[in-house]
């Protein structure tokens, strides 16, 4: 991961993460859920506020007991006691020094394929940490924060995925079921895919990156296309049947938090530079904007008019390819990535037409996942090293405009395996459900 934290912090560093965080809770998680409801179609009468209370508060109970150790738990203890100092060393040698000790075959850990319970049954609530090895691999020395604030950050995206999926399985089955395929989906294939890459995996070892938090809409983007019922209807066509005022302001309350979310989402792993995250911010709105324009031109001249879905799937693919990498590129570049990833979104999309009994899945897929695929592939063609955004073992991140030749085929790795995992994980886990309701 991007962060590193030890028992020396920041009051105003720690102040600012904190209040990233708890709008983070209030913005991406029901940004998320009201925007996949009205993806899928799933009945509104299912949402009532003490459903989603109860599965927000097993959720969070999961998260610290287990999920968040099997994410983000490395080879070594936390609580060892710290070794005895010697000679100064710099982040970066330290951080390579550390990974070069510890065996990259293993199966659990750092360099390995999922966590351990390291950090399971609130075993790490304690401020204090180990210096010498870092917990997570810091690309900046002085982005340090309280490691519970960390988990309760890490807590917000999980919330937000696992949301996503009992909506998804809300289609069929009843809360009680859903609820429960939504945390053995946060288990079985969130955690593992977020160690993967974000709690230094073997994907991070190998050379992948994501920035500003693609990682996640790539994931629930094709979660959901293997999840969805196959009639499960999409947004309805204004031009056959105009929703009510009412559906009007909870579309575009769900857009705004969900463009809220994303932005904190993609400019929160740029806190320690504030440079990196005007260029994220700014990336990022001009992301959005850029997608909306082409999805709806495109929908102009392919069809007879532009509904009001048209631009929300317009911003939702925006935010996604902004999410992969728009705090690495610069703003020209940008606007390439943008164009590039709402255009091969709104030729998915246009298949719905074609396939209307896949329809939900294919505007997940079309507005989440393909996007986000173009944004982290961005960064292996235009990531610019000037910014200064550096990997685990200290290296710059630049890619092939920059003469890198490494770091496009690591993250065409990453997003390969990461979409085929979580679209193959998904579909065991409904169809296990199914089986198990059936019985």
């Amino acid at each position: 991961m991007i962060l590193n934290w030890s028992n020396e912090f920041g009051a105003a560093g720690v102040a600012i993460y904190g209040l990233v965080t708890l709008l983070l809770l209030v913005t991406l998680v029901p940004g998320t859920i009201l925007v996949i409801g009205g993806l899928t179609g799933t009945p509104r009468r299912k949402h009532s506020v003490g459903c989603w209370l109860c599965f927000f508060s097993v959720s969070s109970l999961s998260w610290f007991l287990l999920v968040y150790s099997l994410a983000f738990a490395s080879t070594f203890d936390p609580n060892e006691p710290k070794a005895v100092a010697g000679a100064p060393m710099g982040m970066s040698e330290m951080i390579e020094q550390n990974v070069n000790t510890v065996d990259r075959r293993h199966l659990m850990g750092r360099g390995g394929f999922i966590g351990n319970l390291d950090f399971a049954f609130f075993r790490t609530l304690s401020p204090q940490g180990n210096s010498d090895q870092p917990m997570f691999s810091s690309r900046r020395p002085f982005h340090q924060i309280p490691h519970a604030l960390f988990q309760v950050y890490q807590l917000a995206i999980y919330l937000a995925a696992t949301g996503a999926m009992a909506v998804a399985f809300l289609t069929r089955w009843s809360w009680l079921r859903s609820g429960t395929a939504a945390l053995a989906w946060g288990a079985v294939v969130y955690a593992p895919l977020v160690h993967w890459l974000w709690g230094d995996g073997w994907l991070s070892m190998q050379g992948a990156f994501d920035f500003g938090g693609g990682m996640f809409f790539l994931i629930v983007g094709c979660s959901l296309a293997a999840t969805l019922k196959a009639e499960t209807p999409a947004y309805p066509s204004v031009t056959n049947s105009p929703p009510a005022s009412g559906d009007q302001c909870i579309r575009a309350a769900a857009i705004t938090l969900l463009l809220a979310g994303a932005t904190l989402l993609n400019t929160t792993f740029s806190l320690p530079v504030p440079g990196v995250q005007a260029v994220a911010l700014f990336n990022g709105v001009s992301s959005v904007a850029t997608a909306c324009a082409v999805w709806c031109g495109l929908s102009r001249l392919t069809q007879s008019g532009i509904s009001n879905n048209t631009g929300i799937h317009g911003a939702i693919a925006g935010l996604s390819v902004a999410c992969g990498a728009s705090g690495v590129i610069v703003p020209v570049s940008g606007l390439i990535v943008a164009l590039a990833g709402a255009s091969l979104g709104f030729g998915i999309s246009a298949l719905a037409a074609r396939l209307p009994q896949h329809r939900g899945a294919i505007i997940c897929l079309a507005c989440m996942a393909s996007p986000a695929a173009v944004g982290l592939l961005a960064t292996g063609i235009f990531g610019h090293e000037n910014y200064g955004v550096r990997h685990w073992n200290g290296a710059t991140i630049f890619g092939l405009a920059e003469g890198n030749m490494s770091q496009l085929p690591a993250q065409v790795l990453m997003v390969g395996v990461v979409a085929a995992s979580a679209f193959a994980g998904s579909y065991v886990t409904r169809f296990i459900g199914q089986r198990l309701s059936r019985q």
